[in-house]
């Protein structure tokens, strides 16, 4: 390719020194990013222009063809005149010749390679993209491939630009079409080092409806050349889960096509039936891994409930908010402090707007949250640090408290609380018969 470029030129062109102030940009650059512009600037400095750049006459001036960069460092180093092939040519060889010349110097990024190729099929459409794979000895795959890049998100075409992907990461990525999942899959692909490989195989997986995560989680969990693990999930048992889960949906699919090629009559009665029961077993082990799936969202649906509703409505001592996740007429609430009895949804707002209005300040927080699951409805049990100052006296204890909750919409509603002591050593009863005092 080299060989014949230079050919080319030396068949056309002739070569001058011609004043810097005379040249001008194209006005479709090829480069947007000079690199490390300082780096050439030395070298020219150092040892000349080793390459004159290609320029053709546009009007009065020379318009720069290739070497856009050389043109710019040598400006830098203070050069007033620059060594140039003139090319006597038309808009369209140009740009030709531009994009061959960037091309063989590999001295584009692969998105601003692809913007080149889309440049130029834009504005030079007669002969499109196999003229221009022809003329810089490309595929035309290889030509329409890169252009298809441009359509991913502007955050995955960015680590592109910074090679973190490759054009190969970037086309498997491409192949997912929507915009969130290919960012999410980029972002994987760069903290795991996935291999292309593995890209490929979570897109097919993804593509047929598996989320992201679960996708690599099958991945890495089935490819023994895995470079390094790959965790997407804090909770071991859940990425087990996951993993599972998708390997079997995976296994579910390879079984229905099995199904679906079995074309003989007579071959089909001698295994569907049998085919047909693995199918069935495989669902039903899918569906006892989503119902862990649905108790462990459930569990952190209900700890963040707690902790940024119900604790953070009480350090605001916000009763108003505390009465609406109360589960109206069925709310019910024991309390074994002072004083020691059961209150309906009545009397325990009375209580609670009681203790609100003493309280000066309030950072209370809970700790060895537990949760059980009973369909719709779920117990918690959960210790509750009080750290409050009441009518200037600093009140510190622990209780045991259990909630009933029940799912509503979107959230939860409490049925139930019973509030226990939790200890008793450090005479924290008598501060709360103290605290009690104080507040009537």
């Amino acid at each position: 390719m080299r060989t014949r470029f230079r050919g080319y030129l030396n068949a056309l062109t002739n070569i001058d020194i011609l004043p810097l102030s005379d040249i001008v940009p194209p006005p479709f650059p090829i480069r947007t990013n000079m690199g490390k512009i300082a780096e050439l600037v030395k070298s020219i400095k150092t040892k000349g222009l080793l390459e004159p750049i290609i320029v053709r006459p546009k009007d009065s001036k020379f318009e720069i063809i290739a070497g856009h960069r050389r043109y710019s460092a040598c400006k830098l180093a203070g050069f007033h005149e620059i060594e140039a092939i003139i090319l006597d040519i038309s808009d369209k060889e140009a740009f030709e010749v531009s994009i061959e010349e960037n091309v063989q110097r590999k001295s584009l990024d692969p998105i601003e390679e692809a913007e080149a190729y889309k440049t130029y099929t834009d504005q030079f459409g007669y002969g499109s993209v196999s003229e221009l794979a022809k003329r810089i000895s490309k595929s035309e795959e290889y030509v329409s491939h890169r252009i298809a890049l441009l359509q991913l998100p502007e955050e995955v075409k960015a680590k592109v630009r910074r090679r973190l992907l490759t054009t190969s990461d970037a086309w498997e990525i491409y192949r997912l079409k929507d915009a969130v999942a290919q960012k999410e899959l980029a972002s994987i692909a760069v903290n795991h080092d996935l291999s292309v490989k593995q890209l490929r195989a979570a897109t097919n997986i993804i593509r047929k409806g598996t989320s992201v995560q679960e996708a690599i989680s099958s991945v890495h969990d089935d490819d023994s050349s895995a470079r390094y693990p790959i965790s997407l999930s804090n909770s071991k048992d859940e990425k087990a889960r996951k993993a599972a889960s998708t390997l079997l949906r995976v296994a579910l699919i390879k079984v229905d096509n099995l199904i679906e090629s079995l074309s003989d009559d007579s071959q089909k009665s001698k295994i569907q039936n049998d085919l047909f029961q693995t199918r069935l077993s495989l669902h039903q082990v899918i569906d006892r891994l989503l119902q862990g799936e649905n108790e462990e969202r459930t569990k952190k649906s209900v700890i963040e409930f707690i902790k940024n509703k119900y604790v953070r409505y009480v350090n605001q001592r916000d009763f108003e908010a505390i009465s609406r996740i109360r589960g109206g007429m069925t709310f019910s609430m024991f309390d074994d402090f002072p004083p020691m009895n059961l209150m309906n949804l009545e009397s325990a707002n009375l209580h609670s707007e009681k203790i609100f209005k003493t309280i000066e300040e309030s950072d209370c927080d809970i700790d060895d949250v537990r949760v059980t699951t009973m369909g719709d409805t779920v117990l918690s049990t959960f210790l509750y640090r009080y750290k409050m100052i009441v009518k200037g006296f600093s009140y510190s204890a622990t209780a045991r408290v259990t909630f009933v909750l029940q799912k509503v919409d979107d959230g939860w509603t409490i049925l139930h609380e019973h509030w226990s002591q939790a200890n008793y050593k450090h005479s924290s009863f008598d501060k709360m018969r103290l605290l009690e005092k104080i507040t009537k």
